[in-house]
């Protein structure tokens, strides 16, 4: 056929890109909503995680195992290690079993005083300040948003972590 053209119009392509528009406004935040809160659940899982690797490397090494966080600030990441001379200081010789980084976008880490900088297994599985006083402390981890469940950690002084969600909320 002579004339017949096989492209689209400028209102087929208009359409189009109005309808991708229209989607794109629709999708876009509720995929940003799933993506923070998928971060406050794997900020969770690894913090829980890395304090079970530390009880259980205590219990199955025998020595005091340290879980603590970088700087003082738990958004920056923690280092699980094997602290063989129980003076709670990463030394040389002392082997590092677990470095994990920083918190993922947004996520913030607010712990209570007991747990403000690390948490310490001894040989028994029990958490333990380095003066010797049981450890229990909780863990608030929440996105900056503030529109997601707040998940909290709870460190019994036998040293097992619980984990409790709260209402949407901040730190």
């Amino acid at each position: 056929m002579p004339g017949f053209s096989r492209g689209y119009t400028l209102i087929e392509l208009m359409t189009t890109l109005a309808v991708v528009g229209v989607l794109a406004m629709i999708g876009v935040p509720a995929f940003t909503h799933t993506v923070d809160g998928q971060r406050v659940g794997s900020t969770s899982r690894n913090l829980r995680a890395s304090l079970a690797l530390a009880r259980h490397a205590a219990i199955s090494q025998r020595y005091p195992v340290l879980v603590e966080s970088i700087g003082g600030n738990w958004e920056a990441g923690w280092v699980v290690y094997i602290d063989a001379n129980s003076n709670a200081v990463l030394d040389d010789g002392e082997r590092e079993l677990l470095r994990q980084g920083s918190a993922l976008g947004g996520v913030q880490i607010t712990p209570n005083s007991p747990v403000n900088s690390y948490v310490r297994y001894v040989a028994t599985g029990e958490a333990q300040l380095t003066s010797g006083a049981f450890q229990a402390g909780t863990f608030k981890i929440c996105h900056e948003n503030g529109r997601h469940e707040v998940r909290r950690l709870v460190l019994s002084a036998s040293g097992r972590v619980r984990s409790a969600k709260d209402s949407p909320g901040t730190c």
